[in-house]
C-alpha cells in the first residue's frame, strides 16, 4: 500500500471514529458554551425523570429547590445533566438539545428555613453541589446564571416586574418525551402581572386541603409580603403543544411540579427560580 493510499485510510478512519463518538454523546465533545442560548439551564434527575430544573451558579454549584426532594444532604441517586442547546428554528417552537454531560450530585445543602413554613415555603432554595464541574469550551467563560450587576439591581428590576404591563418573561423547560434527541420546550412566553392581582389564585389550592379560614389566612398572609419583592406572579402564555409534552407519561400534579427550580428569565437577567406552580 502506498504512503498516500495509507494517509487517507488513517484519515477516513479517524473521522468515522470522530462520528462514532459524537454520536455515543462522548462528553469531551459536549463543552458548555457560555455563549449558547441557556447553557447554564440543567435538569435534575431521579431514576430517568426530571425532577427539577436548576441553575449553573459556579463550576461546581446549581441553584435548585428543595422541596421536591425528600432527602436533602447526600445524596445517592441524583444526577445533574446540562447540554448544548442550538438556537431556536424559525420552523419549530423548540430547541434541540445536540449532546449532554451528566454529573453526580454529591449533596444537596438547602436553606436552613427551607423547612420551617413547609406551607409557603419563603425559603425554598437548595444548591446541588456537583460532584465535578460540567466542561466547557473556554474554561474563562463557564456558564453561569446571569443575574443583574448588584442586589439594588436586582431589586429595581424585580419592582419593575411587578406591575400591571410589565411586559413579557421567558421560563425555560426541558422536555425529554421524544424517542429522538431531547428537546427543550421554546415556546416558553411569561406574562407578568403585579402579584397582588394573583393572591387569590396562589392560595385557592387551600379550598381542597383546608377550610375557607386556611385559604383566607393564606391571602392575609401574602398580602402582608406583596410588596417585599420576594414574590413574582407569572402566567404561562404557551401553545398547547407545551402541555402535551408536559402532561405525557405524567400524572396533572407531576406534570405542573417538575417545572420546579426553572429560572425566570426577564430582559436578560434572572429574577427568580420557579417555587410553585398552580393550574
Amino acid at each position: 500500500m502506498s504512503f498516500v493510499k495509507m494517509l487517507r485510510r488513517l484519515i477516513s478512519l479517524a473521522i468515522l471514529c470522530c462520528i462514532i463518538r459524537y454520536s455515543t454523546g462522548d462528553e469531551e465533545l459536549c463543552g458548555l458554551n457560555a455563549l449558547s442560548p441557556f447553557s447554564y439551564m440543567v435538569k435534575l434527575v431521579v431514576n430517568n425523570e426530571i425532577i427539577a430544573h436548576g441553575s449553573i451558579l459556579v463550576s461546581r454549584a446549581v441553584l435548585t429547590v428543595c422541596s421536591r426532594f425528600h432527602r436533602p444532604g447526600k445524596t445517592a441517586n441524583i444526577n445533574a445533566t446540562a447540554g448544548r442547546i442550538e438556537s431556536a428554528s424559525v420552523e419549530t417552537n423548540y430547541r434541540i438539545i445536540q449532546c449532554e454531560q451528566v454529573r453526580h450530585v454529591l449533596f444537596l445543602d438547602c436553606h436552613p428555613k427551607s423547612v420551617d413554613d413547609p406551607g409557603f415555603k419563603e425559603f425554598d432554595w437548595a444548591i446541588a453541589v456537583l460532584e465535578k464541574p460540567f466542561d466547557v469550551d473556554n474554561m474563562g467563560f463557564h456558564p453561569r446564571l446571569p443575574f443583574p450587576t448588584s442586589p439594588s439591581a436586582l431589586v429595581w428590576m424585580i419592582r419593575a416586574m411587578d406591575r400591571p404591563n410589565a411586559g413579557d418573561c421567558d421560563l425555560v423547560i426541558f422536555a425529554d418525551n421524544y424517542q429522538t434527541k431531547p428537546r427543550v420546550v421554546e415556546n416558553t412566553a411569561a406574562t407578568m402581572i403585579p402579584f397582588s392581582d394573583c393572591i387569590e389564585d396562589r392560595c385557592y389550592s387551600h379550598q381542597s386541603k383546608a377550610s375557607a379560614r386556611g385559604k383566607k389566612d393564606c391571602e392575609k398572609y401574602f398580602e402582608s409580603v406583596a410588596n417585599s419583592s420576594f414574590y413574582l406572579c407569572a402566567y404561562s402564555t404557551v401553545s398547547p403543544i407545551l402541555t402535551e409534552v408536559i402532561l405525557k407519561g405524567r400524572t396533572h400534579q407531576e406534570s405542573i411540579q417538575w417545572h420546579l427550580g426553572a429560572p425566570l428569565i426577564c430582559e436578560g437577567m434572572t429574577l427568580g427560580i420557579t417555587r410553585e406552580v398552580i393550574s
